[in-house]
């Protein structure tokens, strides 16, 4: 850990190092003792319950400086912590504020698997329930039709300054290569272009999620429904890593963004976008 934190260089390479600490403490990782509790004494074998040990006090952390007090408080907290309801692994990587407009350096394949493994056995979600989750939609009123919808969805993004940039009308190309009509699917998509710039000058990485996306779709019963991802970042000012905290400016921007997405799909949905 000494030389994990020997220089802002290091901690930028290391951040892709995994930190896997137990409930009971520490794992098996470079740079850590293990925390492993002594095996019990052939004295200790009674029928008398054992009481239960006393939690020590996280002793003071030298290889933890002064500039990661926040994330060095929660790392102390979770390392002497027996309070988990199971044993599992948690990853942590060094807090190292970056300069506007950085990529990070990329994580290992193997650290993204090790990752999704720990999210699927705590999570008690399936893929479909965890996509459910993610998404805000809307079923569309049925006396529309898709062009309603879609003149209404245009009409209100102008409304709330959301450019559209790009529209694909995937069911008509089916339509087109198949010979036959095919479940609607339209992708629109909408853009603020100062957020946009803002966001990245925050992540790089989320270059990936822009522009913002809806869709259009329709189900097997034939109805409508108008979806986007549900961009709530309220749930960010719960959070304890110090660089999970968006500036306010951009966080207000952010939540702009997100309810002026909402107000497109409601117009879609209802036809009312006056």
């Amino acid at each position: 850990m000494r030389q994990i934190l020997s220089s802002r260089e290091e901690n930028r390479m290391k951040s892709q190092v995994r930190v896997l600490l137990l409930a009971a403490g520490l794992t098996a990782a470079p740079g850590f003792a293990q925390q492993v509790p002594p095996p019990a004494s052939p004295a200790d074998a009674t029928n008398e319950p054992a009481a239960a040990a006393p939690v020590p006090a996280a002793p003071a952390d030298p290889a933890v400086s002064k500039a990661f007090n926040p994330f060095g408080e929660a790392l102390k907290n979770l390392r002497y912590s027996s309070m988990l309801p199971f044993p599992f692994t948690i990853m942590l990587v060094p807090f190292v504020p970056n300069e506007p407009n950085t990529v990070s350096e990329p994580f290992p394949d193997q650290l993204k698997e090790t990752m999704m493994m720990m999210a699927g056995a705590m999570s008690p979600w399936s893929m479909r329930q965890m996509f459910n989750m993610m998404t805000y939609k809307r079923k569309v009123a049925d006396n529309l039709s898709i062009d309603e919808v879609l003149e209404a969805m245009d009409s209100r993004a102008i409304e709330v300054n959301l450019k559209k940039v790009a529209h694909t009308p995937i069911s008509k190309e089916l339509d087109a290569k198949r010979g036959t009509r095919t479940p609607v699917i339209h992708i629109l998509q909408y853009c603020d272009a100062e957020v946009a710039r803002a966001m990245l000058d925050y992540s790089p990485e989320f270059s990936v999620f822009i522009p913002c996306r809806i869709s259009v779709i329709e189900d097997g019963q034939g109805a409508l429904w108008i979806m986007t991802m549900d961009w709530n970042v309220a749930w960010l000012s719960l959070t304890w890593h110090p660089d999970s905290k968006l500036p306010d400016g951009l966080m207000q921007e952010a939540i702009r963004v997100r309810d002026a997405m909402r107000s497109v799909i409601d117009a879609g949905a209802t036809g009312d976008w006056g």
